[in-house]
C-alpha cells in the first residue's frame, strides 16, 4: 500500500521530461460521498467489512492526512479539487439542486486553480463519472472533457437520470452500476493514456 501527499500526487503527475520518466502515471480516483475513513477496514474499522475498497486500498495509494473541514458533499469537494477551505473558496454547506443544476446554476469553481486544471495542461484526458455536485453540474468543467453526471447531485438509486456528454436521459438500473459502467466507458476510450478518471460515488 502507498501514502501519497498532494505534492507526491503532482510530481507523479507531471510531465515525463520534468520527472525523468518514460511514461506518465495514469490515475483512477474513486470518491464516496459523506463517508468518514474509521468506516473502513483499510483504515483499521473491523466492525464493517469491505473487502473490494479494501482491495482496492492495498493495490493503489491511500490518503492518510486528509480531512474535510466542513464534511457535507459539495463544501468537501470544493476543498478536495482546489486546496483551499470552504471559508475561502465559498462553499459551506451542501448545493441545493437549483444552485447545482439547470438556468440558476453557477460553477463555484469557477475563479480556484484546481488539481484537474493543472492534469488537462499537462496532457491528461479528464473523465469523470458520478457525483459531481459543484454546480453546472450537466456540463464538462475545471479541465475535464468526458462527463456522466448526476444533475443537482442527487435522486433516486433505481432508473435515475444522468447528464452523459451533454445528453440528459433516464437510465434503466441502478445507479452505483450506471456510474461503473460509464467509468469503464471513459477507461475503454482512454486507455492509451495519459488519463485522470475521477469516479465520485
Amino acid at each position: 500500500m502507498l501514502e501519497i501527499s498532494r505534492r507526491s500526487f503532482l510530481a507523479a503527475t507531471a510531465p515525463p521530461f520534468l520527472r525523468g520518466a518514460a511514461r506518465p502515471t495514469n490515475v483512477v480516483l474513486f470518491m464516496t460521498d459523506d463517508h468518514g475513513a474509521w468506516a473502513l477496514g483499510a483504515y483499521g474499522c473491523a466492525e464493517m467489512h469491505t473487502p473490494n475498497l479494501d482491495r482496492l486500498a492495498a493495490g493503489g495509494a491511500r490518503f492518510r492526512r486528509a480531512f474535510a473541514a466542513t464534511p457535507v458533499c459539495s463544501p468537501s469537494r470544493m476543498s478536495f479539487f482546489t486546496g483551499r477551505l470552504p471559508s475561502i473558496h465559498g462553499v459551506q454547506d451542501w448545493l441545493r439542486p437549483v444552485d447545482s443544476f439547470g438556468p440558476k446554476s453557477r460553477r463555484w469553481l469557477e475563479g480556484h486553480p484546481t488539481f484537474s486544471e493543472i492534469l488537462a495542461r499537462r496532457g491528461y484526458r479528464l473523465g469523470m463519472s458520478g457525483k459531481w455536485h459543484m454546480g453546472d453540474d450537466e456540463n464538462a468543467h475545471a479541465g475535464f472533457t468526458w462527463w456522466n453526471t448526476v444533475p443537482g447531485g442527487g435522486g433516486p438509486y433505481r432508473d435515475p437520470e444522468f447528464v452523459n456528454n451533454g445528453r440528459r436521459a433516464v437510465v434503466p438500473g441502478y445507479k452505483t452500476e450506471i456510474i461503473a459502467d460509464a467509468a469503464l466507458e471513459f477507461l475503454d476510450a482512454a486507455k492509451d493514456g495519459p488519463f485522470f478518471l475521477y469516479v465520485p460515488f
